[in-house]
């Protein structure tokens, strides 16, 4: 009975797994570069929010090598100029950075930043070269993706208390800088990521794509998951941008519903929001930002954007070190997933104090090993 059973899944099954293989190895094999016009010029575009972060700035050189315009903000201007030297010659008028600080960023800010996203859209690229500065009808560039840097937070907190202290625990943290890093990771940048969103969806483009925008949201691992002790501000960060995102998405889910069953337009004559929407989280580990963590996020990006799955998950895992280290944090947060609440505290707090009594014993064998300096021995005055 048990044979007949699997044998039957087997059956109905073989034709997913075929199509998601082939599709696999297919999508494996496409260049990862962006379309070239018949003149030579690039035709799609990114956008990166928090072109000057730690993750940011990476995928802005990486898009820009596969071919890609990339539209990115930046929080100050020297980090606009820093950006703009770091530009290779080939890639010089595929790219425009524009100034918002998301730590202080307002309503007319957000609105003025995506005015100009808006404008550059419409612009001829390269945008450095001579002539009208605007595409011809039909030959605008197309967007394909939107990534959003913005809201992760590496597990070291990026901020300073008013202790100095970047590991302390949330209740030690000043509350002015709780806000003002909710603000840049998560208030700033979904309140952007709508903007621009409504902006794409209801602005009927140039030229016809059957791509979809991707968005891509990235946020850290340890804070959407689970907490560790002294790192709270961080786990609350991501957790809510990570709730923030998921509710923008269901919204724009809702209206995309909404305007295929709209009643105002024949079924057959309705099709909807101009451009079809596309989402994802990636979930960046620890040690992700190592060559070898960067190697697997980067692409596997930039190909969710240029060549699209048919099933897209909703979240995407990306852990750094080497692969065998890689699949044993994967079984790790997997199994954290199962463990009771209660089980993990415990699993935690031993695992912490065991951390504790191993430094106070370093600590102790150290100030054995030096010598007391000669002002401390006895016998001997100043």
């Amino acid at each position: 009975m048990g044979g007949i059973i699997c044998v039957g899944l087997g059956v109905l099954t073989m034709p997913y797994i075929s199509t998601y293989v082939q599709h696999h190895l297919r999508s494996s094999r496409l260049p990862l570069k962006g379309a070239i016009s018949k003149d030579g010029t690039r035709r799609q575009c990114v956008i990166v929010l928090g072109g000057d972060t730690i993750l940011g700035s990476e995928f802005v050189r990486h898009f820009l090598a596969h071919d890609l315009i990339v539209l990115a903000s930046a929080s100050t201007e020297q980090s606009v100029r820093e950006l703009e030297s770091n530009v290779p010659s080939e890639s010089q008028g595929y790219i425009r950075l524009f100034q918002l600080n998301p730590v202080a960023a307002s309503d007319k800010e957000m609105t003025k930043f995506v005015h100009a996203i808006h404008a550059s859209l419409c612009m001829r690229f390269p945008w450095n070269v001579t002539g009208d500065p605007y595409a011809r009808p039909g030959s605008t560039v197309e967007l394909v993706g939107i990534v959003n840097a913005l809201s992760y937070v590496p597990d070291m907190i990026d901020w300073t208390s008013h202790s100095g202290n970047t590991e302390s625990p949330l209740a030690a943290l000043e509350p002015k800088d709780v806000d003002a890093a909710l603000h840049k990771h998560v208030s700033a940048p979904l309140s952007v990521l709508s903007r621009l969103l409504a902006l794409v969806t209801t602005s009927k483009p140039h030229k016809p794509s059957n791509l979809p925008i991707l968005v891509v949201h990235i946020v850290s691992l340890p804070g959407a998951r689970f907490v560790w002790p002294a790192h709270g501000a961080t786990a609350m960060i991501a957790q809510a941008a990570q709730t923030g995102f998921t509710s923008l998405r269901r919204e724009y889910t809702q209206e995309w519903m909404a305007s295929l069953t709209s009643t105002h337009v024949p079924w057959h004559q309705n099709t909807g929001m101009e451009r079809k929407i596309s989402w994802t989280t990636f979930q960046v580990g620890p040690g992700a930002m190592t060559s070898s963590g960067v190697s697997r996020l980067l692409p596997k990006v930039t190909r969710l954007i240029l060549a699209p799955v048919r099933s897209l998950s909703l979240s995407y895992t990306i852990f750094g070190g080497s692969l065998w280290h890689a699949m044993v944090m994967r079984c790790i947060h997997a199994a954290l997933r199962i463990v009771p609440t209660t089980w993990l505290d415990v699993i935690i707090s031993v695992h912490e104090r065991f951390l504790e009594r191993h430094n106070t014993r370093a600590r102790v064998q150290q100030a054995h090993a030096n010598p007391h300096p000669s002002s401390l021995q006895p016998g001997v005055t100043m």
